[in-house]
């Protein structure tokens, strides 16, 4: 789905294209990379949890093994990055798409 079939579904009324962008964190290299979506500091928020216990998206990096979310623990303020995707990992448009929807559930 390209950018412009997106604008057209509505994607950008909840996140902008210029606010995605925005978004983008270029430092990543101190940002741990965890597989389970879970802090790995404290192991209390878990992506795949309750509500109370999921880590805030703060944004998002582009790394060699692709695009990644950064989220924040909502306890021990930990970030950690991880993939949301595992198809569009290599496509910023369908990582966007699955950002926004990321950031929606939130």
């Amino acid at each position: 789905m390209t950018r412009q079939e997106m604008s057209e579904k509505g994607y950008e009324k909840l996140l902008t294209f210029k606010e995605f962008d925005s978004m983008k964190i270029a430092d990543y290299a101190n940002i741990p990379r965890v597989m389970d979506m879970q802090c790995p500091e404290c192991g209390k928020s878990d992506m795949l949890g309750s509500s109370d216990n999921q880590p805030k998206p703060i944004g998002w990096v582009d790394t060699p093994q692709g695009f990644m979310m950064v989220a924040e623990c909502p306890f021990c303020f930990c970030k950690f990055r991880f993939h949301i995707s595992t198809t569009d990992r290599n496509d910023v448009d369908g990582f966007y798409r699955d950002f926004v929807l990321r950031i929606k559930l939130y």
